[in-house]
């Protein structure tokens, strides 16, 4: 495969990481799912498709906050992501509700992400939100630099559009067509 067309398939694919409307996302690594997450993306399923929201609802991996699963991600189109914790079945509806008045359901917000430098890429999710730590502010995180698993509990990690979406395999492209052996 040729950069070119690597990024053909990017630009087709950037819609699964930024969709046009609003997306949640469930962690559904081991510590969410022995926390919970199952049932909550089950129940969150159900909401949606009872209440005909157009929304996506995905499954991602960990963020690596295990103590805090089960974790869903907010994406809203042109505003930072935010991240609940220790969300259970009764937090839902409130955050499902909220999605449509693009305002947190407070009660449960662990922070938020403006950007994100993937490994491969750099995106901005939205500036917003003030009220609610960045990720990185989080006693938790902010002595780690993510790498290996940086897009872990932000993609779908069973789907390879997330990946090339947000540019992944460039490198492998560029070693197979660009480089020397």
């Amino acid at each position: 495969m040729k950069p070119t067309d690597l990024k053909s398939l990017q630009n087709q694919h950037i819609s699964d990481v930024y969709p046009s409307v609003p997306m949640i996302l469930v962690g559904m690594g081991t510590c969410g799912i022995g926390n919970g997450a199952d049932a909550v993306f089950f129940k969150l399923k159900q909401y949606i498709e009872t209440k005909q929201l157009p929304y996506i609802l995905k499954k991602t991996g960990c963020f690596g906050y295990c103590s805090e699963e089960p974790l869903v991600t907010v994406y809203i189109p042109g505003k930072p992501l935010i991240v609940y914790h220790r969300v259970c079945g009764k937090d839902i509806a409130y955050i499902v509700k909220d999605i449509e008045k693009e305002k947190p359901y407070s009660a449960k917000v662990l922070c938020r992400i403006d950007e994100w430098d993937y490994p491969t890429s750099h995106h901005v999710f939205g500036k917003d939100y003030t009220e609610f730590p960045l990720w990185n502010e989080i006693p938790f995180f902010s002595g780690q630099k993510k790498i290996v698993l940086r897009d872990a509990g932000l993609i779908n990690p069973e789907s390879i559009t997330d990946y090339i979406a947000i540019g992944g395999y460039q490198s492998l492209a560029k070693a197979l067509n660009q480089m020397k052996p």
